[in-house]
C-alpha cells in the first residue's frame, strides 16, 4: 500500500508537469510547419527529465517505472533538439530558426541548408509523436498496474498536425504491443532517426548527418 501511495504521487506530478490536459494544444503548435512553443512548456519539458531522473523508484511496479522512464529520454531528446534550433519569436515564444536565410548563399549551399531545416522539422514532428506515444504507454501502465479508472474520461492523448493546407488531422499515437516488447521502445535520436520509419506514423527517415550535427553533439559516424 505505501509503494502504490508512492506511485500514484509520482503520477500525479507527472500529469502536471507533462500538461496533459493541454496536450494536444501546446503539442500542435510544435507540428506546425514551422514549429514553435512557448518558453513555459519548454521548461516543463526540460524539468520534466529532471525531475523523473531523480524520482525514488520503489521498485514494486516495474512496468510504470519503465514507462515513465521511456517517457523520460523522449522528453530528454525532444527538449535537447528544440534547445538548439529553436530562437526567441516574441516575449513568450520560441521558434523554429530558419538559419538557411541568415545570408546570401549559392544556390546548391542554399539547397543543403533548406535541406537540412526540412529535415528538421520532420524530426521534431516525429519526435513529438514518439513523446505522445511514450505518455500513452504511461498512461496505460498506470490503469494496468494502480487504477484501472485513471483518466477514461479524458481518454487517450491525440495531436493533431496540419497535412496540408488547412487539413488538419487528429492522430492517436501508441506504441504496438511488439513495439513495448522488444523493450525499450524510445533507444536515442541516433537509432531512432534510423528506425521511425518501423513507427506507424511517421514523417521522415534516415538521417541527414549535417543536420543532425546541428541540433545535436551526436557523433556521426563516416
Amino acid at each position: 500500500m505505501e509503494a502504490e501511495l508512492q506511485y500514484a504521487v509520482i503520477v500525479d506530478e507527472w500529469v502536471a508537469r507533462a500538461n496533459l490536459d493541454a496536450w494536444s494544444a501546446w503539442t500542435s503548435w510544435v507540428l506546425a510547419p514551422r514549429p514553435q512553443i512557448a518558453r513555459d512548456d519548454l521548461r516543463r519539458l526540460r524539468g520534466l527529465h529532471e525531475w523523473l531522473l531523480r524520482r525514488v523508484w520503489p521498485g514494486a511496479k516495474r512496468n510504470l517505472e519503465r514507462a515513465l522512464q521511456n517517457f523520460r529520454l523522449v522528453a530528454n531528446d525532444l527538449n535537447s533538439v528544440v534547445d538548439r534550433i529553436f530562437v526567441a519569436f516574441g516575449p513568450d515564444d520560441l521558434m523554429i530558426d530558419t538559419f538557411y536565410k541568415h545570408q546570401w548563399h549559392e544556390q546548391s549551399a542554399y539547397d543543403e541548408l533548406v535541406g537540412q531545416f526540412d529535415w528538421i522539422v520532420l524530426l521534431i514532428h516525429d519526435l513529438t509523436f514518439e513523446l505522445t506515444r511514450a505518455a500513452n504507454y504511461v498512461l496505460d501502465a498506470v490503469r494496468t498496474d494502480l487504477d484501472p479508472l485513471f483518466r477514461l474520461d479524458e481518454g487517450i492523448l491525440i495531436v493533431e498536425r496540419d497535412e496540408s493546407f488547412f487539413n488538419v488531422v487528429q492522430w492517436r499515437a501508441t506504441y504496438t504491443p511488439e513495439e513495448i516488447a522488444d523493450w525499450p521502445p524510445y533507444r536515442g535520436l541516433a537509432e531512432f532517426c534510423d528506425h521511425r520509419s518501423s513507427r506507424a506514423v511517421h514523417y521522415d527517415e534516415g538521417v541527414n548527418a549535417n543536420a543532425l550535427r546541428r541540433i545535436t553533439p551526436i557523433r556521426i559516424e563516416e
